[in-house]
Order: structure tokens, then sequence, then C-alpha cells
């Protein structure tokens, strides 16, 4: 069955946020043609921030969940109305009433919001070629996973169920099945190593809020590096 393009780039939009703020993404795919129903991707942030999930860093996961919704209505070739974003919502939703006080005034809870909308579109908008490229090959083979690119099984090396397009965070798969199939530990050059270190340094130190994740992002392009990973790596 044909997908429509609005799903993939659904999806890619996801892919593409998550991996500008530093989180590892597990697998994306696409099963069916309705938005929201069809297509899932899988982030593991717990591996990048110290204190798990995303660290406290609210803005960027809310970003990275109303990135679709940004990239459809502002950023894509073709404009198209997000349909499907129910998740979205209702992930962003939540976020934010675990960040603000039980009290909060419902304005401050929509300026917050926007604050997250204009982050998605900050990260997407000098992404473009990105996540049309990886909607291209999510639409050629359905799923993309870390460990084996486009293309790969379908029943990946961490355990999850089929869920709606959003910020699911699922968790490695332990016991047997982990042990049949272990992660490849990639072999890096030292200059990688030191990239590695510099960007596991930056995380902890945006985790903890002594740096603020613009000004580290401002900091990997002063160093030449570019602000997506695989692996722990610069991509």
């Amino acid at each position: 069955m044909a997908i429509s393009r609005d799903v993939v780039e659904h999806e890619a939009a996801h892919y593409v946020a998550a991996r500008a703020f530093g989180v590892r993404v597990e697998r994306v795919e696409v099963v069916g043609d309705a938005p929201g129903k069809a297509g899932s991707c899988a982030y593991r942030a717990g591996d990048w921030f110290p204190n798990g999930s995303w660290g406290g860093l609210w803005l960027e996961r809310c970003a990275a969940a109303l990135a679709p919704q940004i990239w459809l209505k502002e950023l894509a070739p073709k404009r198209l109305r997000p349909r499907g974003v129910e998740a979205d919502n209702a992930l962003v939703d939540r976020v934010l009433r675990e960040t603000l006080p039980p009290d909060a005034d419902p304005f401050h809870r929509r300026q917050l919001r926007r604050r997250a909308e204009d982050r998605a579109q900050e990260v997407l908008s000098g992404r473009r070629d990105e996540v049309l490229a990886f909607a291209d090959g999510l639409a050629r083979h359905g799923i993309w996973t870390a460990r084996d690119g486009f293309g790969g099984p379908r029943v990946g090396h961490i355990r999850r169920a089929v869920r709606p397009a959003g910020c699911s965070l699922d968790r490695p798969e332990t016991g047997r099945s982990a042990a049949r199939r272990p992660a490849p530990r990639p072999v890096l050059s030292r200059e990688e190593e030191h990239q590695r270190a510099v960007m596991e340094s930056l995380r902890t130190l945006v985790a903890r809020g002594l740096v603020s994740s613009f000004d580290a992002e401002a900091a990997c392009r002063r160093a030449g590096f570019r602000t997506e990973f695989r692996y722990g790596r610069t991509a």
C-alpha cells in the first residue's frame, strides 16, 4: 500500500528534530497511511542525559513532539494540514503539566508551547534537506533502525508495541533476545573520540542547567562539529 507523503514527512520531522537535540533515535517506522496511527519514532534518550528520559529538557522534548506540525504547516515544499497529531499534542500537554506548577496560568502554558514551536522551527529550518532525504528513504523502505539503517528488520533489537506517531521512549531489550543481538560498538578514530567526549560533556552541562541548549549548539558550530549524532559520535 502506498504511503502518503505527509505520513513519512511526519516521522522524518520527529527524527531530525530529536537528532538535532542529540537524542539517539532507535527506529522509525511507517506501517500504514493514517498519520498518528501508522507510524512511530522511538527514542532512547536515557543514554544521553544523566537524569534519564530527556534530563529535564522540557523545551526540546516538546519541540521534537511538535516538529511535524511545524514542518508540514510552515516548512515543507508542499504545505499540508497536519493530520493525526493527537498523540503529539497529548505528550506536549503532559510535559507542560509536569513542568509547570499546578496553579499555572493557562496563558503561561500557551506561551511555553509557542516557545517549543519556535524551537522546532529554528531547528528544522536549517535542516530541510535532511528531512526530505530521510522522508524519501522512509517512503521507499518503510523502516529505519539505528543498527541497520533503512530497510532493517521489522522485529528489531528493542522490544516495543507499535505506538502512535510521537515521542515514545523505548527501553533496550534484556535477557536472551538481547544476548542474541548485541549492539555493535563502533570503532572511532582519535578525532571522533575527542568529538564524542566534547559532546557528552556539553550534554551533561545542558542537562544540569549550567549551559543552555542554544549555547551548546553554538559551541559545537564554533568547534566545527555538527550537532547530529549517531552512536555518540558526530554524523
